[in-house]
Formats: structure tokens, sequence, C-alpha cells
């Protein structure tokens, strides 16, 4: 971690309640100390947990800059890096070139939600005024594979919510997609509100905020529509095909710069569990189908590729597990039964 901090004050949020919005940061010198300790113990992927690697532009360049040459400067290989970003990074085409230049193969991005009165009302300005498919767009075309960060349960959100996520999702160049139901986390403006309007269904945390449960009761639509909706919406965006539209989308978004993989892209692990997959079904292997397609034509999106591979077999072992996953969900009706 090499900040902390957010200057932005998206109300769901508790990163910025304990951590403030000020945000503080290591020198790059101190930075690079620690990666050297790192790189001997022979690790060659760092991911870098600040709450928003780039929003301080001038000090998220000058650290970019070291590691750049830092790692031109690796003997046994460059390490490979990932971190947490705001979409307004797409306003800064030079600074998304110089951190993928130095490394970095992947964000996660806040999206939240294509419902503009959603991210009013949440106070996620840095989300509004702008196209968010093309800004998502934008940080690919530099190299990025960007992991979007979505969620459904907002105020705002009716029981229409659902089909426009996942038509915004299918037409983003992102593999991955963190798909979640609103929470309201202790320290947040976004649970204050609710406790006064007596919305707050559960008090113990450790029950709520993982696939696809919450503690709110919300506003437009009944606990078990907005449960059901969650899961109809995680079944269509982890179909075997929309996953492997949205890879093709990817590799087709990110310029050609002739570059070589970045790390190693096949292991062990990733052909066991490709050989899993496909004794899922027909559709999971004309998946994998289309993922060797577009590993062939490109060799320069090996590790991501990977990863987002890696990514989508632990999803899909999640959803099953906890009885999410079910393809017959192909429709969704209305009302959702309970």
């Amino acid at each position: 971690q090499t900040s902390r901090g957010c200057p932005f004050e998206c109300d769901f949020c508790d990163v910025i309640q304990y951590l403030g919005r000020k945000q503080r940061w290591k020198e790059p010198d101190q930075v690079v100390a620690e990666l050297e300790v790192l790189y001997a113990r022979g690790f060659r992927g760092i991911f870098f947990a600040d709450d928003n690697f780039t929003v301080m532009r001038r000090r998220a360049r000058a650290l970019a800059e070291r590691l750049l040459t830092w790692n031109a400067e690796r003997p046994a290989g460059r390490m490979l890096f990932s971190t947490q970003v705001s979409v307004d990074i797409a306003r800064d085409p030079d600074l998304l070139r110089l951190c993928n230049e130095a490394g970095f193969g992947s964000v996660f991005i806040g999206i939240e939600t294509s419902n503009e009165d959603s991210l009013a009302e949440s106070q996620k300005r840095q989300n509004l005024r702008v196209d968010l498919a093309t800004e998502v767009r934008k940080i690919t075309a530099a190299g990025l594979l960007t992991f979007c960060g979505m969620i459904v349960g907002f105020d705002q959100d009716d029981e229409m919510i659902f089909e426009r996520q996942a038509e915004f999702i299918g037409r983003l160049p992102s593999p991955i997609i963190q798909l979640n139901v609103l929470i309201a986390p202790h320290a947040t403006p976004l649970y204050q509100r609710l406790k006064q309007e007596g919305r707050i269904l559960d008090d113990d945390q450790t029950r709520s905020g993982t696939l696809l449960t919450t503690n709110i009761a919300p506003k437009l639509m009944s606990p078990a529509s907005l449960f059901n909706g969650a899961k109809w919406l995680v079944n269509q965006v982890y179909s075997p095909a929309a996953f492997a539209s949205r890879l093709e989308a990817f590799a087709d978004c990110v310029e050609t710069d002739g570059a070589e993989p970045k790390a190693a892209a096949v292991n062990v692990v990733s052909q066991a569990l490709t050989r899993k997959l496909a004794t899922f079904g027909s559709e999971e292997r004309a998946m994998l189908a289309r993922v060797d397609r577009i590993r062939s034509r490109r060799p320069d999106l090996a590790n991501q590729i990977h990863w987002c591979l890696l990514y989508y077999c632990q999803a899909r072992y999640l959803f099953e597990t906890h009885g999410i996953w079910d393809p017959s969900l192909t429709r969704l009706s209305r009302p959702l039964a309970a």
C-alpha cells in the first residue's frame, strides 16, 4: 500500500471514514525499497492496495516513472502490478500509458451503475456526466485490463435495473465484473440515513455483504426481488457466451504495440482448471475454444487472458457452491418470485 485516503465522498464507502479524504503517501524511493524485498523473495506480481492510486496525478506520475525505471532493471524479469483507480483516469492518456509501461496490467474501477440517479444520490460524482462505457474503453485501449465493480440495490433502482445493468455490462470490454448488492457499512453516511429511516435489516454485518446478501431494506422493490434479480444478473453476466464476448471485446480494444507478454501465462493450475471447466458442458467448451482463438491472435495479452480465465473459474465455483449458479434463468419475470 503506497497511499491512504481518497478525496471523494461516495456515501456507501467506509474507506474514507476510517482512512480519511486527505491522501497521504510514501515517497517513490520507499516504495521501491519495499519492492526490492519482495522481489528478492521471488514475488513477481504485486497488488497496490491504495484506495485510489491515481487520484493525485502528480504523485501518481512520479511513482509510475520510478516504477518504470526500476522494473526495467530487474535481472530475473519484470514485476506485474495491479491497483485501484477511479474512472476519471480516462481523462489522462499520458498517465495511462505510463502506468502500462511501468508494469501495470490491470486496475479495479468502481463503475457501480449505469443509473445516473443512483450515482447522484450516492454522491459518486466522478462517474457522472461521462459515458462510462466509453471511459472504460479508453482505459482498456491503453493496455489495462479493467475489473469493473457493479452494484444493484440503490434507492433509485427498481425492478428494471437488472436488465439495464445487463445491457450496460454487455457493452464493456471488461471480462471481469464484480457484482454486488448494495450494503451499508456501519461508519458510512448511507448507514446513518437508513438507520434513521428504519431500513437496516441486520446490524450484524458478518451476515451481510457477501454473495448477493445485504443489510438494507430496498426502497423500490422487495428484498426477494432484489436477491432474485441479482441472481439472474449474475447468471447473465457469467454465462460462458457473455464472458467470452467481453473477453473478445477486451482483446479488440487494446491497442497493439507488438510487446511481449509481461509475464508467463500458462501454468499447471490453469491447465487443470481449464480441463475441469471443459467437463461442465458444451457451452463451456465453446467458450474455451473462443478463448484459445483470442489468445492465438493476441499473444501480447496472454497473461491478462490467463487471469481472466482463472477468475472465471473461481467465480463459477463460488456461485455453484452457494447455490447462485442457475443457467436456466434465461428470463427475468415480473413480479419476481419470493
